[in-house]
């Protein structure tokens, strides 16, 4: 983001958010919500995994 704090787009809303503002929590919002359900199945994949190693 130009001219703006690391962390603005982590604080909350405000009327006065930029375009620029908006279009990158959007794309964090898609980011995480790709991630998230990822992450898990991951875990689960590799907790499965490791229970049949160990058996």
């Amino acid at each position: 983001m130009q001219k703006r704090a690391h962390h603005y787009d982590l604080r909350g809303t405000h009327p006065d958010n930029t375009d620029e503002v908006k279009n990158v929590r959007r794309q964090e919002k898609e980011t995480h919500n790709e991630w998230i359900p990822n992450a898990k199945t991951t875990r689960v994949k590799l907790f499965l995994m490791f229970h049949i190693l160990c058996v």
